[in-house]
């Protein structure tokens, strides 16, 4: 199973319809994606003591390698992306293998 994770900063003027708008599009694409096994999107609300660098972060599992390359590869990501990167000022992923969500 591979679990794709991203840490988000939007950019301090972004509105809450445009962040839903990203969530609306991630959330179309874990509904058309059958190998995608979870989906989740949240604000950060570390209480650590350490600045903040990252506002909001995205979690996906996929079944196999072949449905986390079938995501990556689709349209529908690229249109995520078109979205996303004009509101964005940073952005991290991982990607790392597990054995269960559970």
């Amino acid at each position: 199973m591979r679990r794709h994770v991203y840490n988000f900063k939007f950019k301090e003027d972004t509105s809450e319809a445009a962040i839903q708008e990203i969530i609306d599009a991630f959330e179309a694409e874990y509904n058309s994606n059958k190998g995608m096994t979870h989906f989740s999107m949240g604000q950060n609300i570390s209480e650590s003591k350490r600045p903040k660098r990252f506002n909001w972060i995205m979690t996906m599992d996929f079944e196999t390698y072949e449905s986390f390359r079938e995501y990556e590869d689709s349209p529908k990501h690229q249109d995520i992306k078109n979205l996303l990167h004009p509101v964005l000022d940073d952005i991290m992923g991982t990607d790392y293998d597990i054995e269960s969500t559970t």
